[in-house]
């Protein structure tokens, strides 16, 4: 998800990512894989070797659920957060 959005939003992120879906965002901390901004609410990779190592770790449907997730989010929040412009459903997006 975080490599899928590229700005490190952690309100774009937690949004896309659903309840709980940031939990191990701690784990990654404490491995110094990411870091995690609070004062501007940003998450970045230590290394952009980390993060190219995340993308050619993970599979298709992973990124591409990912990606669907991001889309949902930045739409609807486009379209003032109306969520009937995008819905998400079973990994695909419908108008």
């Amino acid at each position: 998800m975080v490599v899928g959005d590229g700005s490190g939003d952690l309100g774009v992120l937690t949004a896309a990512s659903g309840p709980g879906g940031l939990d191990d965002l701690g784990l990654a901390e404490r491995d110094h894989l990411v870091v995690v901004d609070d004062r501007v609410g940003e998450l970045r990779f230590w290394h952009p070797m980390i993060e190219s190592v995340v993308v050619e770790r993970s599979t298709h449907d992973k990124r591409r659920a990912a990606h669907l997730r991001l889309a949902c989010v930045l739409l609807c929040s486009a379209a003032g957060g109306r969520r009937s412009t995008v819905e998400l459903s079973g990994g695909r997006a419908h108008p």
